[in-house]
C-alpha cells in the first residue's frame, strides 16, 4: 500500500547573528539645539478678531461723519433737500407739506428751509468724499489680515489700518449757531 509520504524532517533554526558592534553601544550624538517656530496656534481666530478690529475702527471713523444707524435716513433727507432745491432753483415756492424732513428740522438745525437743504447737500458730498475712502482702507486691511502669514503680521496691519482711518478727513461741518430749543427750559441768569 502506498500512501502519502510522511512530512520531510524541519529545517535546523539558524543562530542568532552576532551583534554588529561588539561591546558597549556608542555614545548617543549630542542634541541639537531647539530652533522656536513662530507659528500661532489658532490663526483663524487671530484673523476673525484682527478683521473685526479694522471694522470697529472703520466704523469709528464712519460716526467722525454721520450718525451710526441712520444711513436711510440721511439719503432720504437728501433725495428731499435735493428736489426742494431744484424747486426753488426753477423760481417756485416749495410747500413744506411735501418735504417732510424739512418741515420737521426747519429752524432747528438752520434758520429756514433753504438753508437747511443746503447744509444736507454739502454733507453729503462731504460724506461722498470720505466714505470710500473709508471703506478702501477697511477692505485693503481686512486683505491683508487674511493674506497674512502670522499674528505679527496681522497685527501690523490692524495698526497701519487705525493710522489711515485715523486720518481720513476732516470732522463733518458744524450745523449753523442753532436757535433756542423750544422744549429745554432758558439756562438760569446769573446775578451780577
Amino acid at each position: 500500500m502506498t500512501g502519502p509520504s510522511p512530512d520531510p524532517a524541519p529545517e535546523p533554526i539558524p543562530d542568532p547573528a552576532p551583534d554588529p558592534v561588539p561591546g558597549p553601544l556608542p555614545e548617543p550624538p549630542p542634541p541639537r539645539p531647539l530652533t522656536r517656530v513662530a507659528v500661532a496656534k489658532n490663526l483663524p481666530l487671530l484673523r476673525h478678531r484682527a478683521e473685526a478690529a479694522v471694522e470697529a475702527k472703520a466704523e469709528q471713523a464712519r460716526a467722525r461723519f454721520a450718525t451710526p444707524g441712520k444711513h436711510t435716513i440721511y439719503d432720504r433727507k437728501l433725495r428731499e433737500a435735493e428736489r426742494y432745491l431744484d424747486a426753488v432753483g426753477r423760481g417756485q415756492s416749495p410747500n413744506l407739506a411735501a418735504y417732510p424732513y424739512l418741515r420737521a428740522e426747519a429752524g432747528l438745525t438752520a434758520p429756514d428751509a433753504e438753508a437747511l437743504a443746503r447744509l444736507w447737500v454739502a454733507m453729503a458730498a462731504q460724506w461722498e468724499a470720505v466714505s470710500p475712502a473709508i471703506e478702501a482702507a477697511s477692505l485693503r486691511a481686512k486683505a491683508a489680515v487674511r493674506a497674512a502669514p502670522g499674528s505679527a503680521a496681522i497685527d501690523a496691519a490692524v495698526r497701519e489700518a487705525a493710522a489711515l482711518l485715523d486720518a481720513v478727513g476732516d470732522p463733518a461741518p458744524r450745523p449753523p449757531d442753532k436757535p433756542r430749543d423750544p422744549f429745554r427750559p432758558p439756562a438760569p441768569q446769573q446775578p451780577e
